[in-house]
């Protein structure tokens, strides 16, 4: 969470998570008496981070990252600010509704999720064991022009997602009052962790400035994206969509769409074949992502279809209830397109879809403000 005291707490990024982990491994060794079979394996577990961490640093990667941080601190702060609490919580209700509309839907989208869960890890492992091929491969495309004229285009799309996510941990420290050992270990940490620091490695690939560090920032975010699978398993989705979070998964799909690479004419026999292995895989992905996506439209246009249809005759408070003085979720313009779950006395509860996480939300309106689609009364 970004915040004007120079002091204050800013999100984990991967240097902040290295001294993070570095606490906890010096206080287990202060904690221990001797050597225990417990503590070499938590040692052990932060090998591979600890060199992973090396290579970045030596590479200037890190650095990267830290500049595309400060460069959009300011829009941080203004996204932040249209982020309400109400706000997400409307996201949320909508996500309640739509995990007990179609059981049928959403079985299959978790098998969807599942099988992305299992070749986005796979790919991940392939990507960060040919960094070689993929450097090359992106020299002979010119992948990096390719990307900076992308990043503009997901440049918002990225920001907002990352201060939903943030918006959706501190909702999650409040409702649940968790303490930090139970924070890391919710699905809204996890995901907000995972998803700021993969906006980190996207903005960071726009500074790159050679293939191998390119290749290198490309599977982190990669590895980014995997991590938040891996942790959240069949769950994945119902988490990403509850904390408005589904945009991410387009994302992630323009992303991996991106490289139009070419094979580098230098390459070696083997290295060519380990690059169509790769091309594979990564094509696999995208297929399996996009039927993932596709599944999850399909769940929100049948619940949506299945309730009466309207618009906003003109400006109007959306509520968290069915009273005026309750908390205001958003001001949606006139002609916004809504469906109406229910009544209760004059107010409607409607749904419709949130301008800033682009997922179903839904609030309460009053019943003059809402015009039915061939109804002449409002």
């Amino acid at each position: 969470m970004t915040s004007d005291d120079p002091f204050g707490r800013r999100p984990h990024s991967v240097v902040e998570e290295f001294y993070r982990r570095e606490k906890q491994r010096s206080d287990l060794i202060k904690q221990a008496l001797g050597p225990t079979y417990a503590l070499q394996q938590q040692m052990n577990a932060l090998k591979p981070h600890l060199g992973l961490m090396s290579e970045m640093q030596n590479a200037g990667i890190l650095g990267a990252v830290d500049q595309a941080r400060k460069l959009h601190a300011e829009e941080f702060r203004s996204l932040n600010l249209l982020m309400s609490s109400q706000r997400l919580s409307g996201v949320t209700q909508a996500a309640m509704a739509l995990s007990q509309h179609n059981d049928g839907l959403l079985s299959n989208i978790r098998n969807l999720s599942r099988s992305f869960d299992t070749g986005i890890l796979a790919t991940a492992k392939a990507l960060q064991g040919n960094n070689s091929v993929l450097a090359a491969a992106m020299a002979a495309s010119k992948w990096q022009d390719q990307w900076k004229s992308l990043a503009e285009q997901l440049s918002p799309g990225l920001l907002a997602l990352r201060a939903t996510a943030e918006r959706a941990m501190i909702l999650d420290m409040a409702t649940l009052r968790a303490t930090a050992e139970h924070l890391h270990g919710s699905a809204a940490y996890i995901a907000a962790q995972q998803v700021i620091e993969a906006q980190e490695l996207a903005e960071a690939l726009t500074h790159a400035e050679t293939p191998d560090e390119s290749a290198k920032l490309f599977v982190a975010f990669v590895a980014a994206i995997a991590a938040i699978f891996k942790a959240l398993g069949d769950n994945t989705v119902d988490e990403l969509r509850r904390q408005g979070l589904l945009g991410l998964l387009v994302i992630t799909m323009t992303i991996m769409a991106l490289p139009q690479l070419q094979p580098d004419p230098g390459m070696t026999a083997e290295e060519q074949q380990a690059y169509s292995e790769l091309q594979e895989k990564v094509d696999d992905l995208q297929d399996s992502l996009r039927e993932l996506i596709e599944a999850e439209g399909e769940l929100s246009g049948e619940y949506v279809a299945s309730l009466p249809r309207g618009e906003l005759a003109r400006k109007a408070n959306i509520r968290s209830g069915p009273s005026g003085s309750a908390a205001r979720i958003m001001v949606a313009d006139a002609g916004t397109p809504i469906a109406v779950v229910k009544s209760e006395k004059r107010w409607r509860l409607v749904v419709y879809r949130d301008p800033l996480t682009e997922q179903l939300a839904q609030g309460w309106v009053y019943e003059t403000l809402v015009a039915m689609v061939g109804d002449d009364q409002s």
